[in-house]
């Protein structure tokens, strides 16, 4: 391959690749061994070229390689951002654990939570649970997190 050289302020690695910030780089990640951050690429992310009708120029199309790439990384994207919710969902219910946890048994016995769970957005965390516990029972689940939040939510 080539050799990667500075663009405008980022790297470049030919006409296809940029290379991520530190910042994004350097993110903690679990689960990896040594194998995994031997083969992994998390510095370089395909970036595709755009060209505009008037340049002349007409963009190359993907060969197998790079389309199975696009889609990984694609992947991996996606999988990042369910992670992330599931965390942000997961940060959410875990203080109201340890209020019931503090709380007398009468108190346990009236207290409800609201759709939105306590957040912000209710459609995210429904979203999550839906994902978590399948279709059929996430409604199952969502109501039993609003009835009956001292024992669902521990759960």
């Amino acid at each position: 391959m080539g050799t990667a050289y500075l663009s405008g302020s980022k790297f470049r690695y030919g006409p296809s690749y940029r290379r991520l910030p530190d910042s994004e780089t350097t993110l903690a990640c679990s689960g990896r061994d040594e194998l995994c951050r031997s083969v992994l690429n998390d510095d370089w992310v395909s970036h595709p070229t755009w060209a505009s009708e008037e340049s002349g120029f007409i963009a190359h199309k993907k060969n197998s390689y790079e389309e199975a790439l696009h889609k990984s990384e694609e992947e991996r994207h996606e999988y990042h951002v369910h992670l992330e919710s599931m965390a942000h969902t997961i940060s959410l219910l875990e203080p109201i654990a340890f209020k019931i946890g503090d709380m007398t048994p009468e108190e346990r016995a009236v207290f409800r939570l609201s759709p939105d769970l306590g957040g912000r957005s209710r459609s995210i965390h429904q979203k999550i649970i839906k994902r978590v516990y399948g279709r059929e029972n996430s409604q199952e689940v969502l109501q039993s997190l609003q009835d009956n939040p001292s024992v669902a939510v521990p759960v």
